[in-house]
């Protein structure tokens, strides 16, 4: 009950009704949000009326951990909305491409479309992997592989998937095809490089694969002699 100091006519005013009493803005004890308990120091006598009666929304900043382990900072009634009702997260992040393990970049939310989506692809047709060998990432000829990133949206938006929620998300996937230089071991198997799309196209049959033109020793089929020649010749 603070006191205020007003002129007699406005003392009448407001008995008559004719005028609003402002309001209090004398500092008062520190509030205690009743849902976070975080501290709102020396709120006004009017402010701490109101948000007894009703709290208002906790604008303290405060981190948040999502499902996917990504850290948010986000301010606490945020936090609070997000426990109640998660949303896709939107952080950046370097994840591995499931075919190739080849870094891309790209939102949290869609690596975790683009997991799921290959676990149900490349199970279907008991696709790989790369392998990772000591002479590093290999693409070999014959091996059959999953399919790429931008075939996975293209699938799941069938029907047949079961699972019309990934299709929907999967349509809002995009990823570029990858072209960092892979090793490539043909048919011969000899090793060449090529950009990594194009290396499993080459190992599918997909695309017709260049002709191998690694020396090697040979019996010549006119003299017996041994001589080089180009792989492909042989």
């Amino acid at each position: 009950e603070h006191q205020l100091n007003l002129q007699c006519h406005e003392k009448k005013a407001i008995e008559a009704g004719t005028l609003k009493l402002q309001d209090c803005t004398e500092k008062v004890d520190d509030y205690f949000h009743p849902v976070c308990n975080h501290k709102i120091s020396s709120p006004t006598c009017h402010d701490r009326r109101r948000w007894e009666l009703l709290p208002p929304q906790c604008c303290e900043k405060v981190q948040h951990r999502k499902p996917c382990g990504c850290m948010l900072k986000m301010t606490c009634w945020e936090r609070e909305e997000e426990r109640k009702n998660p949303t896709k997260c939107n952080y950046f992040i370097d994840t591995k491409r499931p075919r190739c393990s080849h870094v891309l970049s790209i939102r949290c939310y869609q690596a975790s479309i683009l997991r799921s989506l290959w676990d149900i692809e490349a199970g279907k047709i008991r696709g790989n992997s790369v392998a990772d060998t000591q002479q590093g990432l290999i693409v070999e000829h014959g091996i059959l592989y999953g399919p790429p990133e931008t075939e996975l949206t293209a699938l799941c938006r069938s029907v047949s998937l079961g699972d019309e929620k990934l299709a929907a998300q999967a349509s809002l996937l995009k990823c570029p095809e990858c072209h960092v230089n892979i090793k490539y071991r043909a048919k011969c198997s000899h090793m060449t490089k090529a950009p990594c799309s194009t290396a499993f196209k080459w190992a599918s049959g997909s695309l017709a694969s260049p002709k191998c033109e690694e020396n090697i020793t040979a019996k010549s089929p006119v003299c017996g002699q041994d001589v080089l020649a180009p792989c492909h010749m042989v």
